[in-house]
């Protein structure tokens, strides 16, 4: 029995060496949760020892981070500083250790304190994540964090003063985290990963760029370990693990790898690989880095775009978060998901956002298959010409926004600017400056500007120094014009730039400055996308919206319920019959007809769209089903690759008197079809 007892002591002894050998050194700790808060609008907080003594007790309430205050009752409309408390135990083993705190987002300024120290400030974005270090001024047990956030209507920040269009939230809307590593540590990776053909097979190359802090100054080089696994499937296996010696120039680890037979990511087959990057220091793991990417290619030529070296038409809806208004900007992933389902199930393959979002907004379209252009938040004619100022502005933001959402394959373009005097000069050389400057950073993916002038001057608004001509066209709304405007204007852009792609990167109909309601909103939307779809040269089209938003400049509503009615769902996320109307128009492929035949038969003629949206369908499965959810399954059929323009047809056999669906479903499962047998 004793003898027993020692190998069981010795077996558990082993396990926990060997638990602890594995360990991983990088701890990501959330903060979100309760912090004290309390509202400083007579800006007397600093002076009266807020931040050596925290809030004090009659002055807070408890709020639970992410939270934005312009949802609370009283403070809807309230602008201008705020304090927010938190603590935290620290174990004395940190203390040698590199310590940081990620703010996904606050709004718009942020200056933060621990016990006491000023740590820095982030200004001049309030979309943009941001890091800060807290390893000088961290101590073992009790630590007190104060931040102080301001988001008064400013000129030292995008969006700028009142010119934009959304909610003017205030607070620490996103997550908060702790992250705790050894050093040296790493900042960011930037992972470029390219699809490569070699005969017969696709390979994929990864670039790496790795941004490393406290690196000893006597430290040339760094082991860097780099595993890749494809994810999505059972137990997925390394596909490549390799130790580097990573050369350290200019704080950064320079690093390429070649795939052999990868899978391409397409917005219906999103294929992603796991990538995981050690550092190694005094034979110890220091630190370690674990993002996602996607192997495709992204192009435009003869005024097309193309997806992965097919050329593509896209059609899409943009959503305006924090429109609920039991959330505002903070919103749980379940109510950030549930959007995005929706937009999915609208057959949207690309949308764009008039400013930086979550990470987390990201991560799910890579995994569901949505094309993004993310934007810089410069937006309306309520801002002066431009100057350097706001192009210094721009530039921070660009070089915050490309860095930490570089490696999301979904993310397809970046956007500099949006309906801004886009027929000045000035625009047009702040465009041009931008281009350049984002290019440099990320010179894989597309620089664009969304103008609502380049009707006005097709030759040199600013739009037209992007790789996209993206228009935003309100002929029969906000222009003043009708419909029969449209077409004319879209030659004219064509035949000054005929190699460009045209994307309209806006459409709709606002309710209440215009009438019709959805009805109105149903024949708008159906006649401007067919006038869209006959123009070859049109690569793309982006609905507005999918929502009614929140926004400040509303002409419906108070408080936090001003809004504007703009979409195919209400501001508490209720489907229109305008939704419905949506998802038949941006399908890309449907059923034509079907014919009842005798012996319970039904012929099924499948049509693959040819104007927009228009691509090449592939893996799409027919489906004959007892519900139109197609749960209840009866039969099926695998359709073939299929070209914009070609047909198909199937023939089920039914059970007598059998009701039955067709649903025609994608790849990742997501339905774009759905009616009932027999019915035309």
């Amino acid at each position: 029995m004793r003898k027993n007892l020692m190998i069981a002591i010795l077996l558990l002894f082993l396990n926990q060496c060997l638990m602890v050998n594995h360990t991983n050194p990088s701890q990501h700790l959330t903060l979100n949760g309760e912090w004290k808060f309390c509202v400083d609008s007579l800006k007397a907080g600093e002076a009266e020892g807020y931040i050596q003594n925290g809030i004090p007790g009659e002055r807070s309430r408890v709020v639970t981070v992410p939270h934005t205050w312009n949802i609370d009752d009283g403070l809807e409309e309230y602008c201008g500083l705020v304090w927010y408390e938190k603590s935290f135990m620290a174990p004395g083993t940190w203390l040698d250790k590199k310590i940081r705190i990620r703010f996904d987002g606050v709004f718009h300024t942020a200056v933060v304190w621990l016990n006491g120290f000023r740590i820095g400030e982030h200004a001049g974005s309030g979309y943009t994540p941001f890091v800060m270090n807290l390893s000088e001024r961290i101590r073992e047990g009790n630590n007190r964090l104060m931040v102080a956030v301001n988001n008064e209507f400013t000129s030292a920040a995008l969006p700028y003063e009142k010119s934009f269009d959304w909610a003017d939230d205030g607070g620490i809307y996103r997550n908060v985290t702790l992250l705790v590593t050894g050093r040296p540590a790493i900042d960011y990776v930037l992972v470029q990963a390219r699809p490569e053909q070699v005969g017969d097979r696709t390979d994929g190359i990864l670039t790496f760029k790795i941004a490393v802090l406290d690196v000893p100054d006597d430290m040339k080089s760094i082991p860097t370990m780099i595993k890749v696994s494809e994810e999505n499937i059972a137990a997925p296996n390394p596909i490549l693990t390799e130790t580097r010696n990573g050369l350290i120039q200019n704080e950064m680890i320079n690093l390429t790898c070649q795939l052999k037979n990868i899978k391409l990511w397409h917005f219906d087959t999103p294929t992603l690989y796991k990538v995981e990057i050690d550092l190694h220091y005094n034979d110890q793991i220091t630190d370690t880095y674990v993002t996602s990417v996607g192997f495709r290619s992204i192009e435009v030529r003869q005024a097309k775009i193309f997806l992965n070296g097919e050329p593509v038409r896209l059609a899409g809806i943009e959503w305006m978060p924090g429109s609920n208004p039991h959330f505002g900007m903070a919103e749980p992933p379940a109510e950030i998901e549930r959007h995005l389902e929706n937009l999915k199930k609208l057959n949207c393959t690309f949308t764009r956002f008039h400013w930086q979002q979550d990470e987390s907004v990201f991560d799910w379209c890579d995994r569901n298959g949505i094309l993004v252009q993310e934007e810089i938040p410069l937006w309306g004619n309520g801002m002066p010409s431009m100057n350097q100022a706001i192009t210094e502005l721009a530039k921070n933001q660009a070089s915050e926004m490309v860095v930490r959402h570089y490696n999301h394959p979904s993310i397809i373009a970046w956007g500099v600017g949006n309906e801004h005097y886009g027929h000045e000069k000035g625009t047009q050389e702040y465009v041009k400056t931008m281009y350049d400057y984002i290019k440099a950073l990320d010179p894989g993916r597309l620089v664009n500007y969304v103008s609502n002038t380049v009707h006005f001057n097709p030759a040199g608004d600013a739009t037209t120094r992007g790789d996209i001509i993206m228009w935003n066209e309100y002929f029969e709304t906000w222009f003043g014009q009708d419909e029969s405007s449209v077409s004319p204007a879209l030659d004219s852009i064509h035949a000054y730039h005929p190699d460009k792609p045209v994307v309209i990167s806006e459409y709709g109909l606002c309710e209440p400055v215009f009438k019709g309601g959805d009805r109105r909103r149903i024949e708008h939307m159906i006649s401007h996308t067919r006038i869209y779809g006959t123009k070859p040269y049109v690569a793309g089209c982006i609905y507005f919206c999918y929502n009614d938003y929140r926004t400040f400049i509303g002409e419906q509503g108070s408080g936090k319920y001003r809004e504007r009615v703009h979409g195919v769902y209400d501001l508490q996320g209720h489907r229109k019959a305008s939704a419905d109307s949506l998802s038949v128009l941006f399908a890309p492929i449907r059923i034509a007809k079907t014919e009842v035949l005798p012996g319970n038969k039904i012929k099924v003629f499948i049509v693959v769209n040819n104007t927009l949206p228009a691509f090449t369908v592939n893996d799409y499965t027919l489906l004959l089903t007892g519900d139109p959810d197609g749960q209840s399954h009866i039969d099926s059929v695998r359709l073939p690759s299929l070209a914009p323009g070609q047909e198909f047809l199937v023939t089920f056999h039914l059970e007598t008197e059998q009701l039955a669906w067709l649903i025609i479903r994608q790849p990742n499962g997501y339905i774009v079809w759905r009616q009932k047998a027999g019915a035309n």
